[in-house]
């Protein structure tokens, strides 16, 4: 006989409550349907910015960028914004001549060193890649090696977007650009002003060649400058902060953004529907935690020092890191930095390692 639930002054005498079959199954089922782990990231396809002739300019301006931001600075705040980083609408013991808006000096800690990138891993990231064996990896060199980057960077040779399933089995064309989350695009939006002509065309490939500059040839090789300090988050509380490449060419990132969907449409890039924002990062603070080491490529990089950058990114609005950097070639990198060693076990630079590279033959 079932157990009687109450006892005598109780109004409910029937059975007690056990579990139930019908939700036991229901939460295994929801056990089940988790999101799989994701595998880890292991190779990223970048644009290498590091060569012969730009490696001494970009080591002497990141050598004075280290030395003018490592030292504590004075940042000029004002009395409502110092109410707001400490949570509350105001103090109520504010000296009355300090009225609100008045602006007042604080001072903020320098930037880690470790945190400051060394030059030999300066590149432009184009994607990410999960690559758990070597066939995988050999699929992703041959791809990158059989390609002609000469011709894709003249316009000849634009990839066809991947055809979108939707609902019913049948197939559509890919969304534009402009139709996409909103906000998913502010998700990664910088703190930079206006954007520039490079961003501007992102995710259009097809606009290289309208866009040229009145008697500008594209068989010309491919020369950048990489210029200014712009914040990935809200410059106040940052942890990455990066350069952006200028091309007056306007070839730069439709070429990259043909890369990245050719990559893509393999399956050998994890997908992402952001627009391409090409940076070259000069500062991530991932890399000043214990121990130095982070991965700070991909959506799910975490870094949680963070830093106040509100006066530096005025400073160098229009600080030339390197100018007349001729694109040579495409390479695959392991996730990683590594650090390289000398004869006397002092480490003389940090590079990422190239698992293949092709040339961009003009």
């Amino acid at each position: 006989m079932p157990r009687r639930g109450f006892g005598k002054k109780g109004g409910y005498k029937g059975p007690v409550p056990g579990p139930d079959a019908k939700s036991e199954e229901n939460e295994q089922q929801q056990q089940n349907q988790k999101p799989a782990k994701k595998p880890p990231l292991t190779h990223f396809l970048c644009v290498p910015l590091v060569t012969a002739e730009s490696k001494p300019r970009l080591q002497e301006s990141l050598g004075k960028f280290k030395e003018d931001v490592m030292k504590p600075r004075k940042v000029a705040v004002t009395a409502d914004s110092n109410s707001e980083e400490r949570g509350t609408e105001g103090d109520q013991h504010t000296d009355p001549a300090r009225a609100e808006g008045e602006q007042q000096m604080r001072e903020v800690p320098g930037i880690p060193g470790k945190a400051i990138r060394p030059v030999g891993t300066l590149h432009l990231t184009l994607g990410v890649m999960s690559l758990m064996n070597s066939e995988r990896v050999q699929e992703a060199v041959s791809l990158l090696q059989n390609l002609d980057l000469a011709a894709l960077l003249q316009g000849e040779k634009i990839a066809e977007p991947r055809p979108a399933i939707v609902e019913g089995g049948t197939q559509q064309p890919n969304a534009p650009e402009e139709t996409q989350s909103q906000a998913a695009q502010q998700k990664d939006q910088s703190y930079s002003g206006e954007p520039s002509a490079q961003e501007e065309t992102a995710g259009n490939p097809t606009a290289t060649l309208s866009n040229l500059p009145s008697g500008s040839q594209v068989s010309e090789p491919l020369v950048i400058s990489l210029k200014s300090l712009v914040s990935m988050h809200p410059p106040r509380k940052t942890s990455i902060l990066y350069a952006h490449p200028e091309d007056p060419t306007n070839r730069l990132h439709p070429f990259c953004d043909t890369l990245k969907a050719l990559f893509t449409g393999k399956g050998l890039m994890v997908e992402d529907t952001r627009p391409l924002k090409l940076h070259a990062t000069v500062v991530n603070t991932i890399y000043a935690k214990s121990g130095g080491h982070g991965k700070g490529h991909g959506p799910n990089a975490r870094a949680p020092i963070r830093v106040d950058a509100t006066d530096l990114l005025p400073r160098y609005a229009n600080f030339v890191w390197a100018d007349e950097i001729r694109v040579e070639k495409i390479a695959i990198c392991k996730m990683g930095a590594k650090k390289i060693v000398g004869e006397k076990g002092d480490v003389v630079r940090e590079e990422y390692e190239e698992v293949a590279a092709a040339e961009i033959k003009m």
